[in-house]
């Protein structure tokens, strides 16, 4: 009999312990590859972000809530500012890149974005989104332009129409506004939050506020015309813009500024303790688990002296014996961490269900993150038979000794 056939019928015979070393590992595995996963993905979206955003200009509300629905080009909150904010801003600021944004619709859970020709028509330095198919979106006109996943994940194309509905619900939990659009261009990728996203012009976001006014949900902008945030690129060889803007909203004005970068190295701090810590906490599930394992094997081996003498007796070699106590670690170590990967996955499609922030990009599975854990966790777990294997080693010199 082959040793990995002797370690299937040691597992075989010991079903409680091997069940226990199995789940233990399965579990610490699973429940420590979802945390880092998910923190891994919260750090990673904060990360990524449209290019050439100095300032956001919004209105005075949740400030964090701001920043990251406005540089991820998501959200839907309903507080709006003033849509022609935009001309006191390039009068008095002159800066190089204002771009209105309105969160104002959604299609399967993708963001439907008012804009207008700014958003495409950006410095060289700010990477302009440019078209894969299609064309750019008319004004007055209920057409769009989706973004490159957007396409990918909805399934539309040019040509294609689809009803939007406001972000922004009635009392009974209805979207105040909903209307048929239509696909005239898709986005190639650029790997930013664009590709998220559905772009139209910013009066179809008006067209919702309206609505949301009339039904009391939305506190009163000249018009309804409103946006959410305006995304602003400064001057760079003009520092005092920055210090500027704020002075002029800051204060006395119904909006708020918010320094992209200041805020968002504030969170990278932030979280890159946070994820030292969750590590450190993954690690420790692992270590644990296998803790567990190596106590199973210790006892087991105790048991296991007679069996050992009858394996012995039958003719199986020292080094076959060990072989087989190696197999068994193999074994227990593959499905505790195949269990590991089913549990994180199901962790990982259930997570967007639970908790699904519009500016979360969960990444691809498996990420390299889980890749890295499952590895050591193989690694970690094999080292569980050191133990018995020196013992084996141990008592086979003491019995031998014992024979002379």
């Amino acid at each position: 009999m082959r040793p990995s056939d002797l370690a299937y019928l040691s597992l075989r015979r010991r079903p409680v312990s091997s069940l226990l070393a199995l789940f233990s590992l399965g579990l610490a595995l699973g429940m420590g590859g979802w945390i880092l996963n998910l923190y891994g993905s919260v750090f990673a979206s904060i990360e990524t972000r449209e290019p050439g955003i100095d300032v956001i200009l919004g209105p005075k509300s949740n400030g964090l809530s701001i920043l990251l629905d406005s540089i991820h080009l998501a959200g839907g909150n309903p507080d709006v500012i003033d849509y022609y904010m935009i001309d006191t801003i390039e009068k008095e600021i002159a800066p190089r890149l204002v771009i209105p944004i309105a969160q104002f619709a959604e299609f399967r859970n993708i963001p439907v974005i008012g804009t207008d020709d700014s958003f495409r028509q950006r410095p060289d330095d700010c990477s302009p989104p440019l078209l894969a198919a299609g064309r750019w979106f008319n004004l007055h006109v209920e057409e769009v332009v989706a973004g490159a996943r957007a396409s990918l994940k909805t399934g539309l194309g040019v040509g294609d129409s689809f009803v939007a509905r406001s972000v922004i619900s009635t009392a009974t939990g209805e979207p105040v506004w909903q209307r048929r659009m239509l696909v005239v261009g898709v986005l190639k990728p650029s790997g930013l939050p664009r590709d998220n996203a559905i772009f139209t012009h910013i009066p179809q976001a008006w067209s919702s506020h309206k609505a949301a006014i009339a039904a009391g949900r939305l506190r009163t902008v000249k018009g309804g015309r409103g946006v959410n945030a305006f995304l602003i690129g400064l001057d760079p060889t003009k520092p005092e813009q920055k210090e500027k803007i704020h002075d002029m909203f800051q204060v006395g004005s119904n909006a708020q500024v918010v320094d992209v970068e200041e805020e968002i190295s504030g969170l990278r701090q932030l979280l890159g303790q946070g994820q030292r810590a969750l590590a450190g906490l993954a690690a420790l599930l692992v270590l644990l688990a296998v803790a567990v394992a190596t106590l199973l094997f210790s006892e087991r081996f105790e048991t296991m002296k007679k069996e050992l003498g009858v394996l012995r007796a039958l003719g199986y070699t020292r080094l076959q014996v060990a072989s087989a106590i190696l197999w068994e670690g193999v074994f227990l170590s593959l499905l505790g961490i195949s269990l590991g990967m089913v549990i994180e996955r199901i962790g990982h499609l259930v997570t967007p269900l639970v908790w699904n922030p519009p500016w979360l990009l969960l990444p691809e599975w498996p990420s390299p993150t889980l890749c890295v854990l499952w590895a050591t966790a193989l690694l970690t777990s094999l080292l569980a038979t050191v133990l018995p294997l020196w013992r084996l080693y141990r008592w086979d010199a003491h019995d031998s000794l014992k024979g002379m």
